[in-house]
């Protein structure tokens, strides 16, 4: 019985340490993803979705139906970002 403990205690403390690596590893890698400015960025683009591109209240249903819609709103607000960005 202690030898299925023990071992089953060593994949846990690998996992953990396994899980814990890839944290920081993803933490390396992107750290602009853990600034506030873009977390605010984001934040902004999805209240934009959903007040100004119908993300609020979607009238169909079936979770492919309501990908389509949001997916129709997120090209309709990436064309008005290009459009204010290239000041037309």
């Amino acid at each position: 019985m202690t030898g299925l403990r023990s071992e089953s205690k060593a994949e846990n403390s690998a996992m953990f340490r396994s899980s814990i690596e890839t944290r920081d590893a993803a933490k390396r890698s992107f750290p602009w993803l853990l600034t506030k400015r873009f977390v605010i960025m984001i934040a902004r683009c999805n209240g934009r979705l959903k007040d100004e591109f119908g993300g609020r209240c979607v009238q169909v249903s079936g979770a492919d139906k309501v990908m389509m819609h949001l997916m129709f709103g997120i090209i309709a607000l990436f064309a008005d970002q290009l459009l204010k960005v290239t000041g037309c």
